[in-house]
């Protein structure tokens, strides 16, 4: 996440948030900024660690997500084979 677009995306446009130069541009940044205004940042941040999915600020992308656990859960997805290397460059 070292890529000022990704901290970028977490930033809301709430009057407490910095102007665009003085806005974060790493994690530890980002960090600070929560710390300091908490309202600054998009919320809810979600993420299934699993499926390796995230969203934040977006009650669309939450629902995606749930509803995509959701099916996991009750056998409506099919579970990926874990990934298993066979060799160094794989």
């Amino acid at each position: 996440m070292d890529d000022p677009h990704h901290v970028a995306a977490l930033i809301s446009s709430h009057p407490s948030s910095p102007s665009l130069p003085d806005r974060p541009h790493s994690p530890e940044g980002l960090v600070r900024l929560a710390q300091k205004s908490p309202l600054a940042l998009k919320w809810p941040i979600v993420v299934d660690w699993t499926s390796g999915r995230a969203t934040a600020g977006d009650s669309e992308g939450v629902k995606d997500i749930l509803e995509y656990l959701r099916k996991k859960r009750d056998g409506e997805v099919k579970e990926e084979e874990d990934y298993k290397p066979k060799g160094w460059f794989s």
